[in-house]
């Protein structure tokens, strides 16, 4: 049975499904949780070609999620593909005045699509920190957090800095190492989970990590918990097929 709790998208849809809404909520609801998806962007890509996107005006955006907080307990919010961080800022305030106090709520910065379609220039670090301390989880690869602290030469303390202000998972996809390990950084530790590095490429790693771990925390687990589920789970998808579409199961 499906747990209580439902589970939200913001993000881009994607036709071809590799990333975006559409691998968000297969990913959700291969855990047996209940997705919802609102859309922010039409994306015009396949797996291998990114051909541009159209925007949705902030006013749709937001009559999308008034819809569904209407009718549902939502508890666990997933954004990905966003206008810009001003944006963001104005969607996060408006999330924090109508879903439950303790909801969830990630954000998995795409500031560049896999084909080199590039959406966002480095932040201002001050409208970076107030949207940081309005979330629960970042989820930046390092070149995702490069580009969020371009000040900073070094990732993982830059990592450290910013968890002072929300949770931290800097994912070691995208670097150049024998290993595949990702961090977290909250409450001042560091937590190092090793991967191999697998000889496989598929679309939208990060959300799906981003979305499995969501999954997991709405079925009760600790975040440390349900990154390593997620972890794992990532494993397997990369695994699923010789395509740069994956397979969605647990």
């Amino acid at each position: 049975m499906p747990n209580e709790h439902y589970i939200l998208s913001i993000a881009g849809f994607d036709p071809c499904g590799g990333s975006g809404i559409l691998a968000d909520i297969k990913t959700i609801e291969a855990h047996k949780a209940l997705g919802l998806g609102v859309c922010t962007s039409i994306t015009y890509q396949n797996d291998v070609a990114f051909k541009g996107l159209s925007w949705l005006p902030e006013d749709e955006v937001i009559k999308q999620i008034e819809a569904l907080t209407d009718r549902f307990d939502i508890r666990f919010v997933k954004i990905g593909l966003i206008k810009s961080y001003e944006e963001l800022q104005a969607l996060l305030s408006y999330l924090r005045r109508v879903l439950p106090q303790d909801a969830f709520i990630l954000w998995d910065p795409i500031l560049k699509a896999s084909a080199g379609f590039k959406f966002h220039s480095s932040p201002d670090a001050r409208l970076l920190i107030s949207i940081a301390d309005q979330l629960d989880l970042i989820t930046p690869n390092v070149l995702e957090m490069k580009k969020l602290m371009p000040e900073e030469t070094d990732l993982r303390e830059a990592a450290k800095k910013l968890s002072v202000h929300c949770k931290i998972l800097l994912k070691g996809g995208h670097l150049d190492t024998l290993h595949s390990n990702d961090y977290l950084f909250q409450d001042g530790k560091e937590l190092i989970y090793t991967g191999h590095r697998l000889q496989a490429e598929k679309r939208g790693t990060g959300c799906v990590l981003s979305s499995a771990i969501l999954a997991q925390l709405s079925l009760g687990l600790t975040l440390e918990t349900a990154v390593a589920k997620a972890k794992q789970y990532i494993e397997k998808y990369l695994l699923s097929s010789t395509s740069k579409l994956g397979l969605h199961h647990v």
